[in-house]
């Protein structure tokens, strides 16, 4: 699929998770689901020279957002 991603996985007692995550250049974005609703949003941005911004959300409407550094 390109720059798309996603997983499947499920077990007999009715549990199942799903992802998809999309990438493009120095972006990548993911959602994260399961069979009670529970999700999460996360991404980030490689802005170069060491440094990235993320951020996440998720089904308790945390959110958090923050630049990363790397030396």
């Amino acid at each position: 699929m390109g720059d798309v991603s996603m997983s499947y996985s499920a077990d007999n007692q009715e549990d199942w998770d799903a992802s998809v995550s999309y990438s493009a250049g120095n972006m990548t974005v993911s959602y994260a689901t399961d069979e009670e609703d529970e999700y999460e949003i996360d991404a980030s941005v490689d802005m170069g020279g060491g440094v990235s911004l993320n951020a996440a959300t998720d089904h308790t409407e945390t959110m958090i957002l923050g630049v990363g550094f790397t030396f």
